[in-house]
């Protein structure tokens, strides 16, 4: 006989032959007779495990707690001077607020209990409030940061480490390397006049990787341009050297700006951009988004990649890295194909325990990357590399779903539920029906894992 929670899997069954069904016979009597903390406390001794404190019964079976990170779910009755559980789906409510808190903080119920069943009520409240819950007022109060340079949404590809490649003199040379090696393709071409597409794809061929992708992405526009000589190219790249130049000295600016608020970064933008259209439904997408009005009271400082720029490769990474570690959640733009960098990024945050919400196209070819992320792949739930706690994204095709997550997340006030599966727990969040906790009911994984993880392995070894 097991007892009989919603987290039955925590408890030892009773052992002895005389107590078989003793749980069941007393939670038959409810609600006629209530369940004191006593009698609570002899139901776990009964099934092998220790009592709780009297705060801790107060905290999870009389009190919803006012600054819980995110909601708690409501009570099944008034609590108002109750001293005791009054009825079965009381005692459930309490014990399914614990599995959840449990399984977001400490990724295993008995791991949790052993931690928090003998502290006192504001221990408990401010164990929580303190780890997980967001300042919203200060958020409020903080104001606007100073404004950001302007980038024309027709030039944000611009910004783009292909396009500095490209477009960008290397140093001790006059011209760009777009420029000599489409004139000194064009050269070796026996017609006389050549679109400036089919010139690319020939200046392409044989060429490195990044050069490759970056002369489709700054001709994309004038691609139907026809080439009768040299000239015509040398002409064409000094106007779009320029915007370049404008363009990139702006979005360098940016970055520094970018910098000056890193301390404050709410939002990490992780994407992959590969064509102009990529950089401008990017830059539209966080216009529509955070221009939302259910964001506008909280002030949100995000980091969008279509506005930034960097003097090297070796710095975009270094700064890149520093917005995750820095950002309280990611927004990963997924996009119909897979890429290194973005999933790079959100894994990286799942690393540090952190929320990452994955958008994901509203096509055919996004709802099933949707569902490969959801239900398929089981890398979008990681660990933090902490504290071992499970950490999964939340992913939607619906931009206002992704406004109303991080309303709720920066306003402590998101809804999650516990699942039981074959496996163990699952926690679910209730906009996107994602998975973002796990506790295993397997006994060996939860016990190696527990025992090793974090632990150095060279120690467990042989001298």
């Amino acid at each position: 006989m097991t007892f009989p929670f919603p987290t039955e899997r925590l408890f030892h069954p009773l052992s002895e032959p005389e107590d078989e069904g003793l749980i069941s016979r007393r939670l038959a009597e409810l609600p006629d007779n209530p369940l004191t903390h006593s009698q609570l406390n002899q139901l776990m001794h009964r099934s092998h495990e220790a009592g709780m404190t009297l705060d801790f019964f107060t905290f999870y079976f009389l009190t919803e707690p006012e600054n819980h990170p995110f909601r708690v779910p409501q009570p099944p009755l008034d609590l108002t001077n109750l001293r005791d559980i009054r009825t079965l789906a009381h005692l459930r409510w309490g014990i399914d607020r614990f599995a959840l808190d449990a399984a977001f903080f400490f990724g295993d119920f008995r791991n949790a209990y052993r931690e928090l069943r003998d502290r006192t009520y504001d221990d408990i409240a401010a164990f929580f409030s303190d780890r997980g819950r967001i300042p919203t007022e200060w958020m409020k109060l903080r104001g606007p940061v100073m404004p950001f340079e302007s980038i024309a949404i027709t030039d944000r590809h611009l910004v783009s480490e292909l396009a500095c490649k490209a477009l960008d003199p290397p140093t001790g040379h006059d011209i760009s390397l777009a420029v000599q090696v489409l004139s000194d393709t064009f050269n070796k071409n026996e017609e006389a006049a050549v679109p400036l597409k089919s010139l690319v794809q020939e200046a392409t061929t044989g060429q490195d990787v990044q050069l490759t992708a970056a002369l489709p992405l700054i001709t994309e526009d004038i691609a139907s341009h026809i080439i009768e000589d040299s000239e015509d190219i040398s002409a064409l790249f000094e106007t779009i050297g320029k915007k370049f130049r404008r363009t990139r000295k702006r979005a360098l600016k940016n970055t520094k700006h970018y910098l000056s608020i890193c301390n404050e970064l709410d939002i990490y933008v992780a994407t992959s951009m590969r064509t102009q259209a990529d950089f401008q439904e990017t830059g539209t997408a966080c216009d529509r988004i955070f221009s939302s009005p259910a964001l506008q009271p909280l002030h949100l400082r995000w980091f969008d990649p279509t506005l930034s720029a960097c003097s090297s490769h070796e710095d975009k990474g270094l700064i890149e890295c520093l917005m995750v570690d820095q950002a309280q959640l990611v927004l990963h733009f997924a996009g119909e194909k897979d890429s290194w960098g973005k999933d790079a990024e959100a894994a990286m945050a799942l690393s540090r325990g952190k929320p990452v919400v994955i958008l994901c196209p509203d096509t055919k070819k996004g709802r099933e990357r949707e569902r490969l992320f959801r239900d398929i792949h089981p890398l979008s739930r990681l660990t933090d590399f902490v504290n071992g706690v499970s950490v999964g994204a939340m992913i939607t095709t619906d931009e206002n779903v992704v406004v109303e997550v991080m309303r709720r997340y920066f306003e402590n006030d998101m809804a999650y539920h516990m699942e039981p599966k074959a496996s163990g727990f699952v926690v679910v969040e209730e906009l996107t029906g994602s998975v973002v906790r796990i506790v295993t009911a397997d006994r060996m994984i939860r016990e190696t894992f527990w025992n090793y993880y974090n632990s150095v392995p060279w120690q467990t070894r042989p001298t």
